[in-house]
């Protein structure tokens, strides 16, 4: 009786640790996934483009479009992770007293994930001039399209200016009210200039920082790296520049030329 009465208190011992054991393998905290969003799909006639990236914004909803060719950003909603990119042209209407003027330029669509040929959604289409179309467009030297009113503005950078297409949401395709959310918050179209003077300042690599009369305001980093800023921005600028003075063991040198 004895010897039986040890076996069968094995027996419950064992059962008794093998329970425990699946039960807290059941509960053992699993690792959160990570998001690995895919570089955006460039379906234009180029697709040798690698300027554009999105990036997801760790501390809110939202994502990131660069592009490197024209330097400028775009902060875009969650659920427009990795947008397409649509390439496409603008040109100017006929001019009459002079046949053989012409100017031309980009424009880059960024297209929701959701859009189908069944089913479209409103894109967002960015103009890109240079400054010298850009201001003779403004001075009506010529026109585009068939709208009576010019494109709007969107933002500049040194090099460029970004517009709006006229009446681009006159279809109301699905999505056109978060479009125009997008566009008419001027926070979510960035100079990349900016973002990289933000980067080099959280580092304590800027030095100097120098604004010219001339309307444009640059920055010099230890390596002798010159970024050049607008003006327009000033407010932004000083801001990252007083935080970096308040963590960084070395001030940054003030200058107005």
């Amino acid at each position: 009786m004895k010897k039986s009465s040890v076996a069968v208190i094995s027996i419950l011992a064992i059962v008794v640790l093998f329970v425990g054991t699946v039960i807290a393998l059941r509960f053992i905290p699993q690792a959160p996934k990570t998001v690995n969003d895919s570089a955006p799909k460039d379906i234009s006639s180029n697709n040798n483009d690698n300027s554009n990236i999105i990036e997801e914004n760790n501390k809110s909803t939202t994502y990131t479009y660069y592009n490197s060719e024209y330097k400028f950003s775009v902060i875009l909603p969650e659920s427009w992770g990795a947008p397409s990119i649509v390439k496409e042209t603008w040109e100017s209407n006929p001019v009459e007293d002079d046949p053989e003027f012409k100017r031309s330029g980009e424009i880059i669509k960024l297209r929701h994930p959701l859009w189908t040929e069944e089913s479209p959604r409103e894109d967002l289409p960015i103009m890109v001039f240079t400054h010298s179309d850009w201001t003779e467009l403004s001075n009506e030297e010529f026109h585009i399209g068939a709208a009576p009113m010019n494109p709007s503005l969107l933002f500049e950078t040194n090099d460029y200016v970004f517009a709006l297409p006229a009446r681009y949401n006159y279809d109301f395709l699905e999505g056109y009210e978060e479009v125009d959310e997008i566009v008419n918050n001027h926070d979510n179209f960035i100079d990349n200039a900016f973002l990289e003077l933000k980067e080099q300042a959280e580092f304590c690599n800027v030095v100097e920082i120098t604004e010219y009369h001339s309307g444009r305001i640059s920055a010099t980093t230890k390596n002798d790296n010159v970024i050049n800023l607008r003006t327009d921005i000033r407010e932004k600028i000083y801001s990252v520049i007083d935080a970096a003075d308040n963590k960084c063991p070395t001030k940054i040198i003030r200058a107005i030329e």
